[in-house]
């Protein structure tokens, strides 16, 4: 009866930041997903000197990369976007991702 009833999914960007002086600002992007839906969500860090060190990671742990990819992203003109593709099979429930930063 309710065959085509779809459930939205709030996959939640964090951030934790342990720099020392490598840059200023950085920004998670949050997003609302289709339960089984593929996605990507970012983590943009601003104001860089150098290239950041960038992990992601559930509340249950690290982002295993069979079903996820993290990509670390590239410094450039002072700015960083690292990002993790989240495989649709995994978008089944409300999940926090977190961007841990770390210099160098």
């Amino acid at each position: 009866m309710f065959s085509n009833f779809s459930t939205n999914y709030y996959l939640t960007a964090k951030i934790e930041i342990a720099l020392q002086k490598l840059a200023s600002d950085v920004e998670s992007v949050s997003k609302e997903v289709k339960k089984g839906s593929d996605t990507t969500i970012s983590c943009v860090i601003s104001e860089l000197t150098e290239t950041a060190t960038v992990t992601w990671q559930t509340s249950t742990g690290p982002v295993p990369v069979e079903k996820f990819t993290p990509v670390q992203g590239s410094h450039s003109g002072g700015t960083q976007t690292s990002t993790v593709d989240v495989d649709g099979s995994l978008v089944n429930e409300d999940t926090a991702y977190t961007c841990r930063v770390t210099s160098g």
